[in-house]
């Protein structure tokens, strides 16, 4: 890290004495709290000098106002939390370098930090040139393949700037942390599995009907799963599957015959995914 005056030279825009502007990238040098405006720095710099700073996650506002009981920022429009997982195992690269890399691929200014070695959060304001979720999927597929990390994210919703986001964060925090195989999940991705895991050991119906479903072949749950995903669509569904529309058919007409379950029909689809999630969190 430079000395608190060669940065002085090379941002004369530098901060050395608090109150920081919540729009700015705050770091430690020569045992010194400063901060650089965000506008005057690339993505590029104000990733690498957020990864690159120990103690980061301690001097972001955003941080201190989710984990400290800090003033909420200022804003003038909502934000989403985009939460990060990063496998480092084969990287050729540092999480610095990574951070960076990812935060460049953005259109407009972010905030990001780590948590921890593996985990962290980046937060962007409401704008009409946010990505999507097919953008973000191909924003970490293009990060992993030139540094060889494994990430995946968690895209929170877009929320007022207030008090009650920090409760709302601890639970996307939650949301987050849970298992999945998709890179990219979200709320209603999420959503079933968390907030019915309270409930589902404690269900007679639940636990005999997992049971009953377990008796049977063990490609009843892959077709279950797969279908739930592709929103009960046969056709893509069959595709995924490697099977003929009409050989997924004979199968569906044949767990009805066992089990009374429609999984054409949504309602049960969805129910029938939930025992399999029941199913899962049993083993």
């Amino acid at each position: 890290m430079p000395s608190l005056a060669e940065l002085q030279l090379l941002f004369p825009t530098l901060i050395t004495q608090p109150p920081f502007p919540i729009d700015s990238v705050v770091f430690s040098v020569d045992t010194k709290q400063v901060a650089i405006p965000t506008h005057d720095l690339t993505s590029r710099e104000s990733a690498l000098l957020t990864a690159l700073n120990g103690n980061h996650e301690n001097h972001n506002p955003w941080y201190q106002f989710l984990n400290a009981n800090a003033a909420a920022p200022q804003m003038a429009h909502p934000v989403r939390l985009i939460y990060f997982t990063v496998d480092f195992a084969q990287a050729q690269a540092s999480s610095a370098s990574w951070l960076a890399a990812l935060q460049e691929l953005f259109t407009q200014t972010v905030t990001s930090y780590f948590i921890d070695a593996t985990h962290g959060v980046i937060i962007e304001e409401e704008t009409s040139t946010n990505p999507s979720l097919d953008d973000l999927d191909g924003m970490i597929q293009t990060v992993d393949g030139e540094l060889y990390t494994k990430t995946s994210l968690y895209v929170g919703h877009f929320w007022a700037v207030n008090q009650q986001l920090v409760a709302i964060v601890h639970e996307e925090q939650a949301l987050a942390a849970m298992s999945h195989t998709r890179p990219v999940t979200t709320l209603q991705h999420q959503a079933l599995r968390f907030y019915t895991q309270s409930h589902r050991p404690t269900s007679p119906i639940l636990t005999q009907l997992t049971a009953d479903l377990a008796a049977l072949d063990d490609d009843y749950l892959t077709i279950i799963t797969t279908l739930y995903n592709h929103q009960g669509n046969l056709s893509s569904a069959a595709k995924a599957l490697y099977l003929h529309r009409n050989t997924l058919q004979y199968r569906l007409d044949k767990f009805q015959d066992l089990t009374g379950f429609s999984l054409r029909q949504m309602d049960d689809l969805v129910f029938c995914y939930l025992l399999v999630l029941h199913q899962e969190s049993t083993h």
